[in-house]
């Protein structure tokens, strides 16, 4: 912050972003007192200031502060209204409709309506002529002229529709017998959702994933010599090689945490010095 600067300066500003810590207290829940605090002297100094809160903090905080919110995810708007995120997201089910959305929120973020890029469209030079141009090269013309009007990549208009077996499905063990039973599923990710995972005796694997796992069961679960107790969870990172040893039968959830490990992440880590790379992929963190 430069030099001088005071609350009422910072009050006065059309945004503020606050960030702060909210440290986790021993059950796991954040310490907000901070969020409140520094929230309050702001509407102090400024009852109409725009704040937006960017620390991490329980569902509902944002509300009821009154203040905006800006998630790393989507958890927040998941919470408060699963059909708005849906309606931001675009539903992967009518591809048509989802390109409009993304094109309308680009356009927004760059100043411009959907009015201003329909407009463009119509002056747009194609390859040929328009009205023996294939809806499909039509289509591919148009997304490539979009992403360099709102310097986008080429395929964030692209999409493909989807179709039922390639829909994520959910399931529930009811009375299978099955060791690794998976609670979501879609035809290219076997296990996308994570799993219930039932067995005894020491079991060995390697993450692809960060992996949330929660023990529901009776007993102890040992995780490369880390214990975790009923009710407790830990989070394993990918590239681990991990042991379990339970003391009895186990009864696991495991849920991927971020999805899929992309190329460009592979690629990125590739350039990590050994110590480095040895320290973000081989440890284990407990976290409850």
């Amino acid at each position: 912050m430069p030099k001088g600067t005071t609350l009422e300066t910072v009050a006065a500003c059309d945004l503020i972003f606050v960030a702060v810590p909210t440290p986790s207290r021993k059950d796991g829940t954040c310490h907000i007192d901070i969020v409140v605090s520094v929230v309050a002297a702001l509407k102090k100094a400024n009852a109409e200031a725009n704040i937006v809160i960017r620390s991490t903090v329980p569902p509902g905080t944002s509300k009821s502060l009154g203040t905006n919110f800006m998630p790393e995810f989507l958890t927040e708007l998941m919470h408060l209204n699963a059909e708005k995120c849906l309606t931001q997201a675009g539903n992967a089910r009518a591809p048509g409709e989802t390109r409009q959305k993304r094109i309308e929120r680009y356009a927004e973020l760059r100043g411009l309506t959907l009015q201003h890029v329909q407009t463009a469209l119509e002056t747009m030079p194609m390859d040929g002529n328009r009205e023996f141009i294939p809806p499909v090269l039509r289509q591919q013309q148009e997304n490539e002229f979009i992403s360099d009007m709102l310097n986008v990549p080429e395929n964030t208009f692209g999409l493909r529709p989807l179709i039922k077996e390639n829909e994520v499905t959910y399931a529930s063990r009811a009375n299978s017998t099955k060791e690794k039973f998976a609670l979501t599923s879609a035809l290219h990710i076997p296990d996308t959702g994570g799993y219930d995972w039932h067995f005894s005796g020491l079991r060995e694997f390697e993450t692809r994933f960060f992996s949330y796992i929660y023990n529901y069961g009776d007993n102890t679960v040992s995780f490369n010599e880390v214990s975790v107790g009923t009710g407790a969870s830990i989070v394993v990172k990918p590239f681990t090689h991990v042991r379990v040893t339970p003391q009895g039968d186990a009864r696991l959830v495991v849920v991927h945490v971020g999805g899929w490990v992309s190329e460009q992440l592979l690629n990125e880590m590739s350039t990590f010095a050994t110590e480095g790379r040895q320290r973000i992929t081989s440890n284990s963190t407990k976290w409850w």
